[in-house]
């Protein structure tokens, strides 16, 4: 089905997915979820992912690093939540272990302490409450 019941050619489609992919970091699997609500064929699809990643607009490794990094820094996400979501996205196993092995431990134990700090406080708000 094409997005608004429109059909677009194959050029408009490929302009389309080349400003989604620039945009930011994508993965195959949210290229082809696009690519299906804009209404593209099998073929296209094929086709337009092949171009993607020959014109180096698609990369599962840099959108893992990206993935990995971002999460970690800004999310401040742990290992195990990572890796969930990038099995989620259809990203190769060998791919997520060699970007949670990346991770830097003292920007991780850093994130926990953060994190452990912050749930501490929150129990202690709790239980203030409970006491009056």
């Amino acid at each position: 089905m094409s997005y608004l019941g429109r059909k677009y050619s194959y050029t408009q489609l490929q302009e389309k997915i080349e400003r989604y992919c620039a945009y930011q970091e994508r993965c195959v699997q949210e290229v082809l979820l696009k690519l299906e609500r804009l209404g593209a064929t099998s073929e296209e699809k094929e086709k337009l992912l092949t171009y993607l990643e020959n014109k180096n607009f698609l990369n599962e490794e840099r959108f893992t690093e990206a993935f990995v990094s971002g999460k970690i820094k800004i999310k401040r996400w742990g290992k195990i939540k990572i890796k969930q979501h990038l099995i989620q996205k259809r990203i190769h196993r060998n791919l997520i272990e060699k970007e949670l092995q990346s991770i830097d431990d003292e920007v991780y134990l850093s994130n926990l302490q953060i994190l452990a700090k912050k749930k501490i406080l929150s129990l202690s708000r709790l239980s203030d409450n409970y006491l009056s």
